[in-house]
């Protein structure tokens, strides 16, 4: 019984969950960011800079637009 009690304490510790939320994420991260054997995915690299890029124009079209001063 108090090896239960031990281990549901150990599982819904704070600094546990948080330990487990970012090895989670670190995972997710890297399985969208690089191939099985190691190698970079660059069809989503160029993804993510397009986005960037798109975002800084369209915020630099709108600072223009709304800032004529």
């Amino acid at each position: 019984m108090s090896r239960t009690v031990d281990e549901l304490t150990y599982r819904i510790n704070p600094q546990t969950l948080k330990t487990n939320a970012v090895a989670s994420l670190k995972g997710k991260a890297n399985d969208a960011a690089f191939q099985a054997d190691g190698t970079p995915r660059y069809d989503r690299l160029a993804m993510g800079l397009g986005g960037v890029s798109g975002a800084a124009l369209l915020l630099g079209v709108l600072r223009r637009t709304f800032h004529r001063g």
